[in-house]
């Protein structure tokens, strides 16, 4: 298997096809696994790039090997297998906890960076938030229950709708959580507080894609227009009927947005979606 040694870490990697280069990076609690159905569709016509974080997946250590990390510390370990495994700018996609990698990747080494397409991003906890992680860092705090800690995001990450109409796409998420120890989900909690880049948006000056799901009740929509009103290179677009996850939930439909935001970036324009025509999975607004 692939490795990538990134500060004394082994950091598993995948890396597929050849072309323009889309980076793929999970969230909290969370591996590479999750992007299956983005990485087999553009596999064939793009370089893709996914990778674990530190101590996620198969980017593991033994117990005692275990130390707290931030936000800032898995951007570090992201830009060097950026640096390392790829010779050309990237667009990274990130999904939640990952939209902040994301952005801090951005922040740090925009030269390695084509634009973000950022699913369900936050540039800071709002009390809502806040009190939300709070809760479940003293969840896994006295028992590590990551079982029932999974359970419980679930319910916050897909519709009802989904989940019952669904359930096989669910286990598979839910058990890809249960493979990490409640450290893992613990110290993701803690990095989450501690992020908070709204002071420092205006200096991302590449396309912007943020992406979110009607439904979302862990980053309710207000979140990316927070965003995109500090960024004039971006635009904004809701999935009907999706959750937090709209590329598990609407995979066909959020790949077809994929393929139009590259394209059109790679043409040097802010992508168009007026003439878009999908399905009524989506509303797209221009920005600007």
């Amino acid at each position: 298997m692939p490795y990538f040694l990134s500060n004394n870490l082994q950091m598993f990697y995948k890396l597929e096809g050849r072309g323009i280069p889309l980076v793929f990076i999970h969230g909290l609690g969370s591996n590479h696994k999750i992007w299956e159905q983005q990485l087999l569709n553009f596999q064939n016509e793009f370089t893709v790039l996914a990778a674990d974080n530190r101590y996620h997946g198969l980017s593991t250590v033994t117990d005692s090997e275990f130390k707290a990390y931030n936000i800032e510390q898995l951007a570090s370990d992201w830009i060097g297998l950026l640096k390392s495994k790829l010779d050309r700018k990237a667009y990274i996609v990130g999904i939640s906890m990952g939209s902040a990698l994301a952005m801090q990747i951005a922040l740090e080494c925009q030269e390695l960076v084509s634009g973000l397409i950022l699913i369900e991003p936050w540039a800071y906890c709002d009390d809502e938030h806040r009190s939300r992680l709070e809760r479940w860092i003293e969840m896994l705090s006295k028992n590590g229950d990551v079982r029932g800690f999974s359970e419980n995001l679930i319910r916050h990450y897909f519709p009802m709708p989904f989940i019952q109409n669904s359930p096989e796409k669910v286990k598979v998420y839910e058990n890809i959580r249960n493979e990490h120890r409640a450290a893992v989900h613990l110290q993701d909690c803690k990095a989450c507080l501690e992020f908070d880049v709204r002071n420092r948006l205006k200096e991302i000056n590449i396309p912007m894609i943020l992406i979110y799901g009607e439904f979302d009740v862990l980053i309710p929509p207000y979140h990316s227009r927070l965003i995109r009103h500090e960024i004039p290179t971006s635009i904004d677009i809701r999935m009907k009927e999706c959750g937090h996850m709209p590329f598990i939930e609407c995979p066909e439909e959020f790949n077809r947005i994929l393929r139009r935001c590259v394209e059109n970036c790679e043409e040097g324009k802010i992508p168009d979606f007026l003439n878009y025509d999908g399905s009524n999975v989506c509303i797209v607004q221009n920005s600007i």
